[in-house]
């Protein structure tokens, strides 16, 4: 029991350790798209966890406290990941908000190849305006 003991506080040190350096890689992105690609990169091939998830499930606060993590958090409570349809703004009307609920006239006619180029750049102005 002791050796048993003596590994989980070893593997609770290097998730300090590790917990650390993701916050140091993003405090140090050279800009605010850097750090957000970084965060939001995909973590192993084939399967859709990123910095977030694994933050998130390790309950590593000081990641998500980071400001690049509370921004992407943002982005992707408002709609920014992808095959979302529509992003809500960051200081929605919520008008036009209960508008759209009620009437999703938008979101039944296909998508165009405009709008996805649209979404893209909301997205990146959503992420460099932090």
């Amino acid at each position: 029991k002791t050796e048993h003991i003596h590994a989980k506080t070893r593997m609770l040190e290097r998730a300090e350790r590790m917990e650390a350096w993701a916050v140091g890689v993003l405090e140090h992105c050279p800009d605010d798209k850097v750090a957000s690609d970084i965060a939001s990169l995909k973590l192993v091939r084939g399967q859709q966890y990123n910095l977030l998830d694994l933050a998130l499930h390790g309950e590593m606060k000081q990641v998500l406290t980071n400001r690049t993590c509370v921004r992407q958090m943002d982005l992707e409570w408002r709609g920014g990941y992808p095959f979302s349809r529509h992003i809500v703004p960051e200081r929605p009307s919520y008008i036009l908000l209960a508008l759209e609920m009620a009437l999703p006239i938008k979101y039944l006619l296909p998508r165009t190849k405009g709008a996805s180029e649209s979404k893209e750049k909301s997205m990146q102005k959503a992420t460099q305006r932090r």
